[in-house]
């Protein structure tokens, strides 16, 4: 597992409220876990994240985006009935 300190990049960042710690996660797409540190404090790895309506994976594929909006249709659909 790799360490990462950038409080020095992210200090500035984090007083003028561009970066909320609470709020931020990491996701690796090499496979290798990553601990980011911003104040101390431990960023959240996670595997998957929506973005812009697309669910990204760590893994780069489509499967589980195209089951999220299969999913989102068909209860769509069953509302409508």
């Amino acid at each position: 597992m790799h360490a990462i300190h950038m409080d020095a990049i992210f200090v500035t960042c984090i007083v003028i409220g561009v970066i909320n710690v609470d709020k931020t996660k990491v996701m690796a797409s090499d496979g290798i876990a990553y601990r980011i540190l911003i104040q101390n404090e431990l960023l959240k790895q996670v595997d998957t994240f929506p973005y812009l309506g697309s669910l990204i994976t760590k893994d780069g594929e489509c499967t589980t985006e195209f089951r999220t909006r299969l999913n989102r249709g068909h209860a769509i659909r069953a509302s409508l009935q």
